[in-house]
């Protein structure tokens, strides 16, 4: 497991409240590290990490007509903002 691969493991490891999985929205070009995560916080956890993946701009309309995902990863940083500045996500 890489180190990139860890530190990503413990920081979802820390998230409260989670108990039933997380569901993840990610730009298409983490896909590969971020099954490698997922698998491992499987293995780590018994819990599954529920990913979605796509371009960042159809994540971002999913998000803001209700998709229900608790971690947005997206390859254009201007759209988390607008999320935040719509009062749909937190920093």
């Amino acid at each position: 497991m890489g180190w990139v691969t860890k530190i990503a493991l413990i920081a979802l490891l820390s998230i409260p409240g989670w108990s039933q999985g997380i569901t993840v929205a990610a730009a298409a070009d983490l896909n590969a590290p971020l099954s490698e995560i997922a698998a491992n916080y499987q293995k780590q956890t018994g819990m599954i990490l529920k990913l979605s993946f796509g371009s960042s701009g159809n994540l971002f309309n999913q998000i803001q007509n209700g998709a229900p995902y608790d971690v947005f990863l997206s390859a254009d940083e201007d759209y988390p903002k607008k999320l935040i500045e719509a009062g749909l996500a937190e920093p």
